[in-house]
């Protein structure tokens, strides 16, 4: 199973905040956060909470994480958080899949623009062998799809959705105008120390 719903979870106040911060464009604004981005590649990343320094090549490492000033200073995106962690722990499966006392792992806040296709990928690394993935969408449209092994769907706004990152993954945003954003973020499995 690739993709898995959980349930919808309030995203006004953090898409107001995504708004500010990138100056009403996701994707043609310039965000007022860290940014990792690709110049040949249809989407860039805003970071909230990540290693330092973080780069395409030291991304997949389980390093040490830290909030980046957005993420500290502004409590929509920590009271969303909250609220998708309330939501995860109360799903049995998913309860006993994660580390409840471990810190949150990182958030980011993906941007594809219109008319493109993130490339097919499994996620390597220890990072993705020892975290879960989920997913909010704060900004999308009907043509915009998520893609996990088997699986594909359109993610509503503020539908929390697991994604297997292990598994072939990709998005794309079909629409001819508009970008899609969604908050990324993961949390520690129970066994990610195990030896």
């Amino acid at each position: 199973m690739g993709l898995r719903a959980i349930g919808h979870v309030d995203t006004f106040a953090a898409v107001a905040r995504l708004h500010k911060l990138t100056h009403g464009d996701p994707w043609k604004g310039t965000a007022d956060c860290a940014v990792m981005a690709d110049k040949d590649l249809p989407h860039k990343t805003l970071l909230l909470r990540c290693q330092k320094s973080p780069t395409v090549e030291n991304f997949p490492e389980d390093l040490p994480l830290f909030d980046q000033p957005e993420f500290e200073k502004v409590s929509a995106w920590k009271n969303l958080m909250a609220r998708a962690r309330k939501a995860i722990f109360a799903d049995p499966l998913l309860r006993d899949a994660l580390d409840a006392a471990a810190p949150l792992g990182r958030v980011v806040v993906s941007v594809l623009a219109p008319k493109s296709l993130m490339t097919p990928h499994k996620d390597v690394g220890p990072f993705a062998q020892k975290h879960l993935r989920f997913h909010i969408p704060l900004v999308t449209n009907p043509q915009c799809t998520l893609y996990a092994g088997n699986m594909q769907a359109h993610i509503p706004v503020g539908l929390l959705t697991w994604l297997d990152v292990l598994e072939l993954h990709w998005a794309a945003n079909w629409a001819p105008t508009g970008s899609r954003s969604h908050l990324i973020f993961e949390l520690r499995r129970r066994d990610a120390d195990a030896e």
